[in-house]
């Protein structure tokens, strides 16, 4: 309420600050906060934040109850969606150090990490409190996975011609 009023005593001053600060100016500017930088260093930032939060939960609880199905499955998940984003990180440091186009690069290695992390998420909530279909969920996951390191291999080959 306090900005509306200044704004409403002082509209050149806001008018001001409004560009000189850089703030999005209408509601569908705020909506691309996460997509043009930096507020995409800040999205990547807390993806892998959580990520290691979730993963350091999970891996805290495993090593109190060793036998615990579900906080094993949560660490093994959580562990590969953190070394998923890392990877991610790895990749634009390498089209940092090479001097490539980060845009041949990073927007296939996002697909792995979203993907992997979505998969390997949703096998955790789903098959970590009963056994009931035995080794089935573990085989489905790598076959699923191995399918999405095909298609990463596949999309990259056919993005080598943007260098």
């Amino acid at each position: 309420m306090r900005v509306f009023s200044f704004m409403l005593y002082f509209p050149k001053t806001a008018l001001f600050l409004l560009q000189v600060v850089n703030l999005p100016q209408t509601p569908i500017d705020f909506t691309n906060l996460f997509v043009r930088p930096p507020g995409d260093l800040l999205y990547y930032l807390a993806v892998i934040a959580l990520s290691q939060a979730g993963f350091f939960m999970a891996l805290g609880q495993r090593l109190r109850r060793p036998a615990d199905r579900v906080s094993g499955r949560y660490a093994i998940a959580t562990a590969g969606s953190v070394i998923a984003w890392a990877l991610l990180m790895v990749g634009a440091m390498f089209a940092l150090f090479s001097n490539q186009s980060a845009d041949a690069i990073l927007p296939p290695l996002e697909r792995l990490a979203q993907v992997t992390t979505i998969i390997l998420l949703a096998w955790a909530f789903l098959t970590a409190d009963h056994d009931r279909w035995g080794r089935l969920p573990n085989i489905v996951v790598l076959l699923l996975l191995l399918i999405v390191v095909v298609g990463y291999v596949i999309m990259r080959v056919a993005m080598i011609p943007l260098w």
